[in-house]
């Protein structure tokens, strides 16, 4: 027993945990797992957007986006998505997750998920000195392997469903439907397998 009351057993843990290369693999961790959900984000707040669109005279065609992190709903949005009332924004990511299951994008278990993912988010975000310092908090590797399966999952309908004219390339004889899912590439998936390499790449001499 130490004079400070910790046993050995006890500071071989917290010395582990505070190892320097242990460190640095949690902090990869956990900053590839938010930014990675921001991107899911996005994804579930913004594919509804691909639909409801406004037409302003003089700008043209007005989509929902964010504007310096904050979300920018058009006129449609706010009444198909958030209810009709725009303070509702603050609650767009579970009206979004809810809209893609009314329209067949993912199940009602996945969207429960999307809210797990989001709760795990905030937990790394609020408590990351805890997690770095804490030896029995650990962070779950297989939180960002769903994210990216969300992610890609909700991109590639959105392509499917909503950015592609299923009809025009009927016409010029392509099966868009026969094609496999992992052949669409979207950007935001990319962005994923990046940070996913990155996480996974041994450290720099």
């Amino acid at each position: 027993m130490h004079g400070s009351g910790i046993d050995e057993i006890t500071l071989a843990r917290f010395m582990r945990k505070l190892d320097p290369t242990t460190m640095r693999e949690a902090l990869i961790e956990a900053s590839s797992f938010l930014a990675l959900f921001e991107l899911l984000r996005s994804a579930v707040v913004l594919t509804p957007g691909a639909m409801y669109f406004d037409q302003e005279p003089g700008a043209g065609i007005v989509f929902t986006k964010y504007k310096r992190g904050k979300l920018a709903p058009t006129r449609r949005y706010v009444e198909k998505v958030l209810g009709g009332e725009r303070n509702n924004v603050r609650h767009a990511y579970e009206r979004a997750a809810r809209w893609l299951v009314e329209f067949g994008a993912i199940s009602g278990e996945e969207a429960e998920e999307l809210l797990e993912l989001r709760n795990y988010r905030n937990v790394i975000a609020h408590e990351l000195q805890e997690i770095m310092i804490d030896p029995d908090r650990r962070l779950d590797s297989r939180r960002f392997d769903r994210t990216r399966v969300l992610l890609a999952k909700i991109a590639r309908w959105r392509i499917r469903e909503l950015e592609l004219d299923q009809e025009e390339l009927a016409g010029r004889g392509l099966d868009f439907a026969a094609l496999p899912d992992e052949a669409i590439e979207p950007g935001s998936v990319m962005i994923a397998d990046l940070l996913n390499a990155g996480r996974k790449a041994p450290p720099m001499p």
